[in-house]
């Protein structure tokens, strides 16, 4: 288990994902890219899940369609943040 551990990555922690998992190695850990996150998180399916957020889904934009770096706004070792925020008045909550 990760010792610095915390935010949503103690949710993984927790349910046994070895920190490789997101971060390649543990002894040179590299930032989680959205490729790492989708070896678990689909896709498509999250996009379905969030989309009836308003007054967008925040899984797919103008923007970025479906493809914006998941560590934009899910920060595993920190408090999470609204990306969409910087520029827009969305207020959402990001676990």
């Amino acid at each position: 288990m990760c010792a610095e551990a915390a935010g949503f990555a103690d949710g993984h922690t927790s349910k046994g994902v070895p920190c490789e998992a997101c971060h390649v190695s543990k002894e040179k850990p590299q930032m989680p890219t959205i490729n790492n996150c989708v070896q678990c998180h689909e896709l498509e399916a999250l996009t379905a899940k969030t989309a009836s957020v308003k007054p967008q889904n925040p899984h797919t934009s103008p923007h970025y369609q479906n493809k914006l770096e998941c560590n934009n706004c899910h920060v595993g070792h920190e408090p999470s943040g609204n990306f969409c925020g910087q520029c827009h008045n969305f207020e959402y909550k990001v676990p």
